[in-house]
This record gives structure tokens, C-alpha cells and sequence, in this order.
């Protein structure tokens, strides 16, 4: 990450020298493909830190591509413009592009190609979030079928079966989850192997079931596994997500065994984390600590506490802080 950033402002230069200098019909030196490319790798590069600056490049990306008629591109680019939405919980416009790549998917690669399939992957996770989940299920079954039909990557795939996984934990129906996450699961290690950094990222969401549905021995395996693949890591703000919901599970679990000093340390880890970037999900880890000081007795802790995890909330509300989907 400190190379891109390092060479970011160079490729900045280059890509709007020709957004500023000269229209796209007018370009000699590059092809409009290449140019297009040039936008999706910077949208690529400032995702994490700046969606403005993402939704920009690659809107320009997806003009470009259309100009040039490259039109597996021109329908991944509305997706992914569609995709910052959803990020910057819009869901509104991200319905709307959404419904745009679906329709030039139609048009122009046809109702079997992975495009295709990839625009209804991105309805079913709009639905969830807009709690329609039997529509979720509808469009993320229809995207894995194509998906396999079209022999894609076995890490692709692992990403569809992920994503059942959280509609049917959203419904409650936490056996079927916990088999989409486990399929998920064994395609993404047979791809990119047990390295990889969205592995304790999986097992983590294993664990979650398995402590909704009570049982915290099995929840604590599937979070240790999550730690022992995350020891080690690159701090990175992924790392960092996947870090806070393991603390925060393990604690919760601490918790509810009465190992309230475990639970405190492990609560603290979490949120000298969240400290290092947007508080998104600090009123939850602060409404945890509060549980722990009433259940030490602590109550003008307790207080405070819940103050902050209340204040936290409310600032969520109001800035709209995005959360990455576990």
C-alpha cells in the first residue's frame, strides 16, 4: 500500500492530462482502451481512502470504455459505480446503476455471461440491504448458477457462496449460512490458499453462527483459527476490520462466560483500533464494554460507557460511516 500511495500522484498527473487536455476522439498516443484502464486502476487505488475520488475515476472509466466499445468493461464499470453506492450506503443510486448494468449486460453480452451474472450478485446484496432477502436469495442463486455454468475461478465462485451465507444468517437460518460460508470457504483456499487474507475473514463469519446459535466452544475455534491466519498480517484497514470483529466476538464470548478481564483486554484491542480509522462500529464495542462494567458492578463506568457508545451512534447517523460487508 505505501508504493501505490508513493506513485499515486504521478498516475494522477498522467490520467488527467488527458481528461483535461484533449477529448477522448483527439487521443494519438494511447488507445482508449488503455486510457480507460487507467481510470479502473486509480478508482482501484483510492477505495479505501477517498469513495469520492473512486466514484469519479471510475465513472470515467465507464465513459471510456463505452466510447471505445469495449462493452465487457463498459457494463463492469457501471457496476462498480453501482458498487461505490452501495459502499457509501446510497442505496438509492446504487439500485439505479445497478439497473443500468443489468439492462447494457442484456445488450450487450447476453443473460449467460459472468457480467451478467456478476450485475445480479450486486441486486441480491441491494436487497439484503433493503431487507427484501427472498429476492436476495433469488438473484445471488441465479448469479451462482451462472457462475458455475460459465466455469469461473473457484475464487469467484467462493464469493457468491459467501454471499448466501450473510442473506441466510441475516434470516436467521444459520445452518444453511454456516454451509455457504464452509463452501466458500474450501473454494477460496483450493484458489489462493490458507494465506490469504479474506480466510480469517471466513472463519470469523463460521464463528458468528455458531455463537448465535449458542454454541460458544465451536464460535471460540472458528475465532482462535481467525487469529492464528491474522498473526503476522501487514497492518492494512482490511486487517484492521477483520482484528475488531474477532476481539469484539471473543469478548462478547468472555462476556458471557464471566471472564470479565479477558473481555475488557480483548474490548479495549478492538477499540484502540477503531481509533486508527472511522468509528463505524465503535457505539457497538462501547455498548459491550458498558455491559462488562455493569456486570462488575462499576456503574459510573457503566455510565459513561454507554454516553459514548450512544454519542457514537448518533454520529454514524449522521455521517452515514460505511461498514465492508463480513
Amino acid at each position: 500500500m505505501r508504493m501505490l500511495l508513493s506513485v499515486l500522484p504521478f498516475f494522477c498527473f498522467f490520467a488527467l492530462k488527458y481528461s483535461n487536455a484533449q477529448p477522448l476522439d483527439s487521443l494519438k498516443s494511447d488507445s482508449l482502451y488503455q486510457v480507460g484502464q487507467r481510470y479502473m486502476n486509480l478508482s482501484i487505488e483510492v477505495f479505501e481512502r477517498d469513495l469520492d475520488s473512486c466514484l469519479y475515476y471510475t465513472e470515467l472509466a465507464k465513459d471510456v470504455f463505452e466510447a471505445a466499445g469495449h462493452w465487457k468493461e463498459h457494463v463492469d464499470m457501471i457496476s462498480g459505480v453501482s458498487g461505490v453506492y452501495y459502499y457509501k450506503k446510497d442505496f438509492e443510486q446504487s439500485l439505479e446503476y445497478n439497473e443500468l448494468a443489468i439492462q447494457a449486460a442484456q445488450k450487450y453480452l447476453g443473460k449467460e455471461s459472468p457480467s451478467y451474472g456478476y450485475t445480479l450478485n450486486t441486486r441480491g446484496l441491494l436487497l439484503r440491504e433493503l431487507g427484501d432477502y427472498e429476492g436476495a436469495v433469488k438473484f445471488l442463486t441465479e448469479a451462482l448458477r451462472i457462475a458455475e455454468q460459465a466455469k469461473q475461478t473457484k475464487e469467484n465462485l467462493s464469493v457468491a457462496f459467501h454471499n448466501l451465507g450473510l442473506i441466510y444468517s441475516r434470516m436467521g437460518d444459520l445452518d444453511q449460512a454456516i454451509q455457504y460460508y464452509r463452501e466458500g470457504l474450501k473454494l477460496r483456499v483450493e484458489a489462493v490458499g490458507e494465506e490469504d487474507i479474506e480466510i480469517p475473514r471466513k472463519y470469523f463469519a463460521i464463528g458468528k453462527c455458531y455463537k448465535r446459535k449458542g454454541d460458544l466452544t465451536t464460535a471460540t475455534s472458528y475465532f482462535e483459527k481467525a487469529v492464528a491466519k491474522l498473526e503476522g498480517k501487514p497492518n492494512s484497514k482490511i486487517v484492521r476490520d477483520i482484528w475488531i470483529d474477532v476481539y469484539h466476538g471473543l469478548a462478547e464470548i468472555h462476556l458471557e462466560r464471566s471472564r470479565l478481564g479477558k473481555a475488557v483486554v480483548l474490548a479495549k484491542k478492538a477499540v484502540a483500533l477503531e481509533e486508527e480509522g472511522a468509528l463505524y462500529r465503535g457505539h457497538t464495542i462501547y455498548q459491550l464494554l458498558g455491559q462488562i462494567a455493569l456486570a462488575k458492578k462499576n456503574f459510573p463506568q457503566a455510565l459513561e460507557a454507554f454516553y459514548t457508545a450512544r454519542t457514537l451512534a448518533f454520529q454514524k447517523r449522521k455521517n452515514s460511516l460505511r461498514h465492508p460487508d463480513k
